[in-house]
């Protein structure tokens, strides 16, 4: 683990960097002038090589720095520490690339720190590998990752409104933004969001369905419970198990009913056993 600091924002590391990540590579040149100071400046960072042994020089720095110096990627005049773990990996087992996670911690005087984190994978194939195909590979990934913390963190600091609309993007939102979106949607009781909540319980990523499942619980809407009553017959035990909890868990005679359709409808007895003991919970509330 290796705690340096980066050049300071104007040096001439900093201008290369702007350059080279709004796109002034060999054969396109440059698209805009460059800026000052670049969008996001951390206030420190650490970082660590994860490379495979024989997987030669990684430019992990040269590929923060052209990450960070990208105009899209902004944070005011907030200046959070950024970790960072990345490795590239070997061209003899066919695994070149760069694997890439990091976080953005915002320190905070009295409560504790935020934290938000991304991770990301850029590829290319093993008869490419070279020192500019290794940069634009570790670039792309940290620039990747960077994105999902920064999604994150404009989600955290956002009004419920743009909360739901990043959820009702559904497969057009990434996996780990879409996953921190459906976890604050349940945090602030944003019962808005249970339409887009219910949408992703058909999403192919069995992560996402579960944390909307649970989140659906959460929020006690009972207009989720016949999404949750679908999947409550699910072949999968995490799945029915899960959903047949958030139902319970939303309560109410809605839900009783909605247990009792189950029962009829289940043939797994570990189902129908569940089921029971849901309806005695919910009738004694």
């Amino acid at each position: 683990m290796a705690t340096p600091r980066l050049p300071p924002p104007g040096s001439a590391l900093w201008g290369l960097a702007f350059l080279i990540g709004i796109g002034c590579a060999p054969a396109t040149g440059c698209r805009r002038p460059p800026a000052p100071t670049p969008p996001v400046t951390p206030g420190a960072f650490t970082w660590q090589d994860l490379s495979a042994p024989d997987a030669g020089e990684c430019p992990i720095l040269a590929g923060l720095l052209l990450a960070l110096a990208a105009p899209h990627r902004t944070l005011g005049d907030e200046t959070p520490r950024l970790h960072l773990a990345a490795g590239c990996g070997s061209p003899s087992d066919g695994t070149t690339g760069t694997h890439v996670a990091l976080a953005l911690e915002f320190p905070h005087a009295k409560r504790p720190a935020e934290v938000f984190d991304g991770m990301a994978l850029a590829g290319h194939a093993p008869r490419e590998d070279g020192p500019w195909r290794r940069l634009v590979s570790t670039t792309a990934a940290i620039g990747d990752a960077l994105d999902v913390a920064l999604a994150r963190h404009r989600l955290a600091r956002g009004d419920d409104e743009a909360l739901t609309r990043t959820l009702a993007a559904g497969d057009a939102t990434d996996r780990q933004v879409l996953l921190t979106a459906i976890e604050l949607a349940g945090d602030r009781r944003v019962r808005a969001a249970v339409p887009a909540l219910v949408a992703l319980l058909a999403h192919p990523a069995p992560d996402v369905v579960l944390r909307a499942i649970g989140t659906l619980g959460r929020l006690g809407d009972p207009q989720a419970l016949p999404g949750l009553g679908t999947l409550a017959v699910s072949p999968r035990p995490q799945v029915w198990h899960t959903a047949l909890r958030a139902m319970a868990d939303i309560g109410g005679p809605r839900a009783r009913q909605a247990l009792e359709l189950v029962a009829l409808q289940a043939v797994d007895p570990a189902v129908i056993r569940m089921v029971q003991d849901l309806i005695r919970e919910v009738e004694t509330r």
